[in-house]
Order: C-alpha cells, then structure tokens, then sequence
C-alpha cells in the first residue's frame, strides 16, 4: 500500500508560516491600539478623579490649585484629540492587518481542504485496494481447496446459492 504524499505539502507549510507571521503583526498591532485605548482611558479616569476632588473641596481650594486643574483640563482636552487621531491611526493599522491574516487564513483553508479530499480519496483508494486483495485471497482459497467453493454448501448443509 503506498503512503499518502500531498504534492501541496510544501505550499501548505509556508502558508501556515505566513499567517503565523501575520497573527504575530497582528498582535503586535493590536496591542498597540489597546494601550493607545489605555492611555485615553486612564487620562479620562485622571480627569474624572480631579473633578470629583474639586467637587468635594469646594470653598477649601486656593486659587493655585484651581489654576492647576484648569490648566491640567486644558492640557488633557489637548493631549485628547492627539490621541484620538493616534487611537484611529492604530485602529486602522490593525484592521489592515487583520484583514490581510484573513487573506492568509482562507488560502491555508483552501490547500487544507485540497489536502483533506486528498486524504479522502487516498483513504477511498487503500479501501479499494484491500478489497481487492481480499477477494483475490478468497479466489484464490476457493479454487486451490474445493472444500471452500460455494458449489459445496449444500452438502455441508448449508443454504444453496
């Protein structure tokens, strides 16, 4: 019986080394865009924190501190929109890459399934051929020892054919 050898093997092995490649620019990227998201998020939590803290002094805050929280409002509302355009930036990075590991995904899927109707048909062709040899064995068992043959059935008391 012969092995099963799929003549795609090797364009399989470098396709599922290219979407590794790929799943590992997409992490990459993807972890970007999360602490770009990070940092929106903990300036958003900073800012939440001195507001509820002025909210909570009020009429105990110096002009200072005042001054200090309006400028850091005005300097987190200008960091903000840097960061929008940098979170939209790395948002859009990562669904290009995202969409290319797509790409790569669904052409190792396509030798996958060449691969698996291969298998398919090898396996159906191995069947066949032990089927084959089977009834060669059982020609040959019939024929060299009569006593096998079905012509005989009836007198062994069996059914006729």
């Amino acid at each position: 019986m012969k092995r099963f050898t799929f003549r795609l093997q090797k364009l399989l092995e470098i396709r599922q080394k290219k979407e590794d490649q790929q799943k590992i620019i997409l992490a990459k990227a993807s972890g970007e865009y999360q602490k770009e998201l990070r940092k929106q998020q903990a300036i958003q939590e900073h800012e939440h924190t001195l507001r509820e803290k002025v909210k909570q002094d009020q009429g105990k805050s110096d002009l200072s501190r005042l001054k200090w929280l309006d400028y850091y409002g005005w300097h987190s509302k200008k960091i903000e929109g840097d960061l929008n355009r940098h979170i939209e930036e790395k948002k859009q990075t990562m669904e290009k890459e995202l969409a290319l590991y797509t790409k790569m995904r669904q052409e190792k899927r396509a030798v996958e399934i060449l691969r698996e109707k291969a298998w398919q048909a090898h396996q159906e062709a191995v069947l066949k051929e032990e089927q084959h040899i089977l009834d060669e064995l059982s020609q040959i068992i019939t024929h060299k020892n009569p006593k096998y043959a079905d012509t005989h059935r009836e007198e062994k008391g069996g059914e006729k054919p």
